[in-house]
């Protein structure tokens, strides 16, 4: 299987979502030859890279040496290269800089996070345009307006509002999204990214209604201050509502008591979502009339499958990353184990392996695929995750990363240097405990570091702040330790990495 052998290099080109389609059915007609040459472009691409010369990738001229000069990666095993890059700018894993970092897949720790080149995004953005093309098609999708609820589900494609990705509080996410939607009555479609943002959503609307219209009725938005400038003022224009439209739900909710999807969006006929991202069933309270699309498996390191339409034949993304299959029962596999997406068979389940632009290479997804059917030449796959995260829903509460942040700025502002501490879990879910050393200084400044604790975490996270508003209690307690003899303590980056 010769690299070089075939000069079509599918991919290249800048594309709109005809295009990109019509590129990924040319490939299900040949899907040997779409892999190498996505291959090729990888390797060439990215062979003046740290990684690439330390692999040989411009020697490299066929899979089989591709397979004995580059070996298999979990995450820990990239991870060195990752910082690496990271840190220093260097061309370590990719040629193209990174413009993103997301959580690996099945990561436990926040600062476990793989970088994504613009190329990838691109290429996941065209991919869901191509899976809203079928259902455009197929169904009354795109008949009025079409929401993008993806930046809940923290995709890193998403564009409603460029930049509200990067908003680490959830609940501040949550709450801007529900702003910027409710403006609009036609709705037809919604892309959920995952499906528990309906119920995410929903709860969001059930705890802010009156203050969502309120910013509706005035033009200024509550959380205005807890967002870059560019995006306040950004949000501040997507979200001026016509006054018959907050008229309307402002009777809905006196008459209902509630803002609920259905009654908001009446029109509302199909929800899109990656279902494989998901546990949580359909929500009880979503009409029957609403139908339930899934378009493909997307990870944190890449979009794996698209849908080509509702007959759910999930094709595997030929032109944008090299897929390579193993057996789903083999713990290690050797050179010998592995195959190419046009070798799998029906009827088995394999590990998935990927190599990626943005500097994945041979890389282990947390997931396993099933040949379910075929389109043109391709297999097409049923892929099933690993790696469910934390319920969305349990993210838009405080956070242990929101702790530590929070727990830093209060130390800092109150001692020159910043006292060790570990951050633990509390007694109750959402809640934690500040343990700091024994220090006659420390201790005797106990309350005032509770005080300015308690003013951090409102300024960290906009549920939290709402919470101590009606009454609860601080989420975040202060306690001390005693530090043993001779002992080191790590350092406060060190414990926001480990906690997190």
């Amino acid at each position: 299987m010769d690299l070089q052998a075939d000069n079509h290099e599918p991919g290249r080109e800048t594309r709109d979502a005809e295009s990109f389609e019509k590129a990924l059915r040319r490939a299900a007609e040949a899907p040997q030859a779409a892999q190498l040459g996505t291959l090729r472009r990888i390797l060439s691409d990215n062979a003046a890279t740290v990684m690439g010369r330390r692999h040989g990738f411009d020697r490299i001229d066929s899979v089989e040496a591709f397979r004995q000069a580059v070996p298999t990666h979990e995450y820990h095993a990239l991870r060195p290269m990752i910082e690496m890059q990271r840190g220093s700018g260097e061309a370590v894993l990719s040629a193209a800089a990174p413009v993103v970092h997301v959580p690996a897949s099945g990561a436990v720790r926040r600062c476990d996070r793989v970088p994504l080149v613009e190329q990838d995004l691109k290429s996941r953005t065209e991919a869901r345009a191509v899976a809203h093309r079928a259902l455009a098609r197929e169904s009354g999708f795109a008949a009025g307006r079409v929401l993008d609820l993806s930046p809940l589900a923290g995709s890193p494609a998403a564009d409603l509002l460029p930049g509200l990705e990067t908003v680490r509080d959830m609940e501040v996410r949550g709450y801007v999204l529900a702003l910027a939607t409710l403006i609009h009555e036609d709705v037809t479609g919604i892309d959920a990214g995952r499906l528990e943002v309906l119920d995410v959503l929903q709860d969001i609307l059930d705890r802010h209604a009156e203050r969502l219209l309120a910013d509706l009725r005035s033009g200024k938005v509550l959380v205005a201050d807890r967002l870059p400038a560019d995006l306040a003022q950004a949000v501040s224009e997507a979200v001026r509502a016509e006054p018959a439209r907050v008229a309307v739900l402002e009777a809905l909710l006196a008459q209902q008591g509630r803002l609920s999807i259905p009654e908001i969006w009446p029109s509302l006929v199909v929800v899109a979502a990656d279902l494989t991202a998901d546990d949580t069933g359909r929500p009880s309270w979503l009409p029957i009339r609403v139908r339930i699309v899934d378009t493909g498996c997307e990870l944190n390191e890449l979009r794996a499958t698209v849908a080509m339409g509702l007959g759910e034949d999930f094709l595997p993304l030929l032109t944008e990353a090299y897929f390579e299959f193993a057996p789903a029962e083999t713990a290690h596999p050797e050179a010998g184990d592995f195959l190419g997406v046009y070798e799998i068979e029906p009827g088995r389940d394999y590990q998935v392996f990927v190599t990626t632009l943005s500097g994945l290479y041979r890389y282990r997804l947390k997931a396993t695929a099933r040949v379910e059917g075929h389109l043109g030449r391709c297999p097409t796959l049923r892929v099933s995750r690993h790696d469910l995260q934390t319920r969305l829903a349990d993210r838009s509460g405080l956070q242990v990363s929101q702790a530590i942040a929070a727990s830093t700025e209060a130390l800092r502002s109150r001692f020159a240097e910043i006292p060790h501490f570990t951050v633990l879990g509390g007694a109750r879910k959402g809640s934690f405990r500040l343990m700091l050393e024994r220090r006659e200084d420390i201790v005797a400044r106990a309350d005032e570091i509770a005080d300015a604790l308690d003013r951090a975490l409102r300024r960290e996270s906009f549920a939290y702040e709402i919470a101590r508003e009606e009454g609860g209690e601080p989420a975040v307690t202060v306690g001390f330790r005693e530090q043993p003899r001779g002992a080191v303590a790590p350092s406060a980056s060190r414990l926001a990495c480990g906690a997190a």
